[in-house]
């Protein structure tokens, strides 16, 4: 059941200047909302955390893993033009490493080893995402927990080895990447 405003609420919100001041509020509200630039993300702010041999890798992080499995994603972008293939990759907190792509079949997802690597097109882009291709990190020695580092070393066909430190995050946070 709605209920009514008393005569005096009312008439207190009704008086010119009430009113007048809410609304240069809102809209001043509105202003600062429309004028302020989204925050970007560590991927868009185009700052690399590694450059070499004709590529950059951007925003490379590890969601913290339940058991002794974990991925790494994180961007290459081929700076040379010439572009580049990520054939391999390993992590001193891991067994091993594999390079694998995710396939949708149906109601199903499945995880597929990239048997011949990842291709980092020339002038473009390889981006390991959640749900996409990405590194799988197997056999970890220890538990891993958000604010620890990882150091994975990848390997590329032109480019060769190129090392790195992937912060390990919340998993909650990983959508906010």
């Amino acid at each position: 059941m709605a209920r009514r405003m008393s005569r005096w609420r009312a008439g207190r919100l009704a008086r010119p200047g009430v009113s007048a001041a809410l609304l240069a509020l809102a809209s001043l509200a509105l202003c600062g909302a429309c004028s302020q630039e989204p925050e970007a993300s560590p991927a868009q702010a185009e700052v690399p955390a590694v450059a070499a041999a004709g590529l950059a890798i951007f925003d490379p992080f590890v969601p913290a893993p339940a058991g002794d499995v974990a991925a790494l994603y994180l961007v290459v972008q081929d700076t040379s033009g010439q572009g580049d293939r990520l054939v391999a990759a390993s992590a001193e907190r891991a067994a091993r490493a594999m390079l694998h792509q995710t396939r949708r079949e149906g109601d199903t997802v499945r995880m597929l080893a990239a048997g011949d690597g990842l291709p980092v097109p020339a002038g473009g882009r390889l981006e390991l995402v959640p749900g996409g291709p990405h590194v799988m990190l197997m056999g970890l020695d220890g538990p891993v927990a958000p604010g620890d580092r990882v150091s994975v070393e990848l390997e590329f066909e032109r480019a060769g080895r190129i090392a790195l430190e992937a912060p390990v995050i919340p998993y909650a946070e990983v959508e906010r990447r």
